[in-house]
Protein backbone atom coordinates (compact mmCIF):
# COMPACT_ATOMS: atom_id res chain seq x y z
CA UNK A 1 0.00 0.00 0.00
CA UNK A 2 2.66 2.33 0.76
CA UNK A 3 4.65 2.03 -3.13
CA UNK A 4 1.28 2.59 -4.39
CA UNK A 5 0.83 5.99 -2.44
CA UNK A 6 4.22 6.74 -3.38
CA UNK A 7 3.89 6.07 -6.94
CA UNK A 8 0.23 8.05 -6.91
CA UNK A 9 1.78 10.97 -5.44
CA UNK A 10 4.42 10.77 -8.59
CA UNK A 11 1.94 10.51 -11.03
CA UNK A 12 0.23 13.42 -9.58
CA UNK A 13 3.15 15.70 -9.24
CA UNK A 14 4.80 14.20 -12.74
CA UNK A 15 7.96 13.84 -11.00
CA UNK A 16 10.35 12.11 -13.99
CA UNK A 17 10.36 8.20 -13.40
CA UNK A 18 11.72 7.17 -17.07
CA UNK A 19 15.08 6.49 -17.08
CA UNK A 20 17.69 6.15 -19.68
CA UNK A 21 21.08 4.85 -19.95
CA UNK A 22 23.20 7.30 -21.91
CA UNK A 23 27.44 7.25 -22.28
CA UNK A 24 27.34 4.94 -19.20
CA UNK A 25 25.16 7.29 -16.82
CA UNK A 26 21.68 6.37 -15.68
CA UNK A 27 19.63 9.91 -16.88
CA UNK A 28 15.74 10.64 -14.96
CA UNK A 29 13.21 11.06 -18.21
CA UNK A 30 10.28 13.38 -17.55
CA UNK A 31 7.41 10.82 -18.52
CA UNK A 32 5.47 14.09 -20.00
CA UNK A 33 7.43 15.04 -22.46
CA UNK A 34 9.07 11.52 -23.69
CA UNK A 35 8.22 9.10 -25.86
CA UNK A 36 5.41 11.28 -26.92
CA UNK A 37 3.89 12.87 -30.76
CA UNK A 38 4.04 17.08 -30.04
CA UNK A 39 4.00 17.68 -34.14
CA UNK A 40 0.55 19.80 -33.36
CA UNK A 41 1.63 21.25 -30.22
CA UNK A 42 2.02 24.57 -29.57
CA UNK A 43 4.24 24.42 -26.08
CA UNK A 44 4.93 28.26 -25.89
CA UNK A 45 2.58 29.08 -22.65
CA UNK A 46 3.82 24.73 -21.03
CA UNK A 47 5.67 25.90 -17.64
CA UNK A 48 6.75 22.41 -17.20
CA UNK A 49 9.72 22.46 -19.75
CA UNK A 50 12.83 24.08 -16.90
CA UNK A 51 15.32 23.81 -15.93
CA UNK A 52 16.97 19.69 -15.42
CA UNK A 53 13.82 18.14 -18.24
CA UNK A 54 15.44 15.34 -19.70
CA UNK A 55 13.03 14.70 -22.97
CA UNK A 56 13.90 11.05 -24.87
CA UNK A 57 12.67 10.17 -28.52
CA UNK A 58 9.51 12.94 -28.50
CA UNK A 59 8.67 14.05 -31.76
CA UNK A 60 8.13 18.14 -31.95
CA UNK A 61 8.70 18.28 -36.15
CA UNK A 62 6.59 21.17 -37.92
CA UNK A 63 5.56 20.98 -41.45
CA UNK A 64 6.27 23.83 -43.59
CA UNK A 65 4.57 24.96 -46.19
CA UNK A 66 5.99 25.62 -49.51
CA UNK A 67 5.17 29.19 -49.42
CA UNK A 68 6.80 29.63 -45.68
CA UNK A 69 9.93 31.79 -46.04
CA UNK A 70 10.73 30.38 -42.94
CA UNK A 71 10.63 27.17 -41.99
CA UNK A 72 11.24 27.33 -38.25
CA UNK A 73 9.27 27.66 -35.70
CA UNK A 74 9.46 28.67 -32.03
CA UNK A 75 7.25 26.69 -30.15
CA UNK A 76 9.03 26.31 -26.72
CA UNK A 77 8.74 29.20 -23.93
CA UNK A 78 10.78 32.33 -24.25
CA UNK A 79 13.37 32.60 -21.38
CA UNK A 80 13.51 28.09 -22.09
CA UNK A 81 16.65 27.14 -20.07
CA UNK A 82 18.26 23.51 -19.61
CA UNK A 83 16.67 21.09 -21.28
CA UNK A 84 18.14 17.91 -22.78
CA UNK A 85 16.58 16.23 -25.97
CA UNK A 86 17.79 12.89 -26.41
CA UNK A 87 17.21 11.18 -29.88
CA UNK A 88 14.13 13.65 -30.39
CA UNK A 89 12.78 14.94 -33.93
CA UNK A 90 13.39 18.53 -33.50
CA UNK A 91 13.44 19.20 -37.59
CA UNK A 92 12.06 22.80 -38.13
CA UNK A 93 12.15 23.88 -34.75
CA UNK A 94 14.21 26.69 -33.02
CA UNK A 95 15.54 24.97 -29.56
CA UNK A 96 16.29 28.50 -28.19
CA UNK A 97 19.99 29.12 -26.56
CA UNK A 98 20.93 27.39 -23.32
CA UNK A 99 19.50 23.89 -24.02
CA UNK A 100 21.17 20.46 -25.58
CA UNK A 101 20.21 18.38 -28.30
CA UNK A 102 22.00 15.04 -28.20
CA UNK A 103 21.10 12.57 -30.86
CA UNK A 104 18.46 13.05 -33.30
CA UNK A 105 17.46 15.41 -35.77
CA UNK A 106 17.06 19.09 -35.91
CA UNK A 107 17.28 20.02 -39.54
CA UNK A 108 15.42 22.91 -41.98
CA UNK A 109 13.50 20.70 -44.01
CA UNK A 110 10.67 22.39 -46.86
CA UNK A 111 8.78 21.10 -50.13
CA UNK A 112 9.91 23.12 -52.89
CA UNK A 113 8.34 23.81 -56.26
CA UNK A 114 9.08 19.68 -57.58
CA UNK A 115 6.78 18.99 -54.97
CA UNK A 116 9.44 17.02 -53.13
CA UNK A 117 11.01 17.66 -49.15
CA UNK A 118 14.57 19.55 -49.38
CA UNK A 119 16.86 19.98 -46.12
CA UNK A 120 17.91 23.72 -46.37
CA UNK A 121 20.71 25.38 -45.39
CA UNK A 122 21.10 28.15 -42.52
CA UNK A 123 19.79 30.25 -45.42
CA UNK A 124 17.19 28.49 -45.99
CA UNK A 125 18.20 27.65 -49.88
CA UNK A 126 18.10 23.81 -50.46
CA UNK A 127 21.05 21.61 -50.68
CA UNK A 128 19.61 17.68 -50.38
CA UNK A 129 16.37 16.03 -51.26
CA UNK A 130 15.13 13.99 -48.25
CA UNK A 131 14.86 10.92 -50.89
CA UNK A 132 18.71 11.55 -51.98
CA UNK A 133 19.03 7.29 -52.15
CA UNK A 134 16.04 7.14 -53.89
CA UNK A 135 16.50 9.01 -56.41
CA UNK A 136 19.79 7.86 -56.83
CA UNK A 137 18.70 4.48 -57.34
CA UNK A 138 16.30 6.02 -60.65
CA UNK A 139 19.31 8.27 -62.14
CA UNK A 140 16.67 11.59 -60.85
CA UNK A 141 18.52 14.75 -60.44
CA UNK A 142 19.52 15.84 -57.17
CA UNK A 143 20.58 18.93 -57.86
CA UNK A 144 18.98 22.58 -56.17
CA UNK A 145 19.30 23.68 -59.83
CA UNK A 146 17.28 21.34 -61.54
CA UNK A 147 14.31 22.51 -58.91
CA UNK A 148 11.66 24.38 -61.12
CA UNK A 149 11.22 27.68 -60.75
CA UNK A 150 7.64 27.63 -61.00
CA UNK A 151 5.58 25.00 -58.18
CA UNK A 152 4.07 22.26 -60.23
CA UNK A 153 0.32 21.54 -60.96
CA UNK A 154 -1.00 17.67 -60.19
CA UNK A 155 -0.95 17.11 -63.80
CA UNK A 156 2.74 18.34 -63.93
CA UNK A 157 3.62 16.24 -60.96
CA UNK A 158 2.17 13.20 -61.48
CA UNK A 159 3.60 13.69 -65.36
CA UNK A 160 7.17 14.40 -63.43
CA UNK A 161 7.05 11.38 -61.17
CA UNK A 162 6.02 9.10 -63.92
CA UNK A 163 9.00 10.11 -65.98
CA UNK A 164 11.51 9.51 -63.06
CA UNK A 165 10.09 6.36 -61.64
CA UNK A 166 8.03 5.11 -64.35
CA UNK A 167 4.23 4.03 -64.61
CA UNK A 168 4.45 1.73 -61.96
CA UNK A 169 5.97 5.28 -59.38
CA UNK A 170 3.22 4.14 -56.38
CA UNK A 171 4.78 1.27 -55.70
CA UNK A 172 8.20 2.18 -55.33
CA UNK A 173 6.82 5.68 -53.70
CA UNK A 174 4.36 4.29 -51.15
CA UNK A 175 6.12 2.17 -48.35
Amino acid sequence: MKYLLILLLLFAFNVQAMEIQYDGEIIQMSDKYSGKNFSKVDLTHDAGLEQGTNIYGSNFYKEARIDDVNPVKEIFPIGMRGVTFYNCNLDNVFVPPFNTVIGGSNRKIKVQNDGEDWILDNAFKPVEPMDIERRKEFDVSFDPKDIPVQKFTKEEKEQHEEDYYGPNRLSVISP
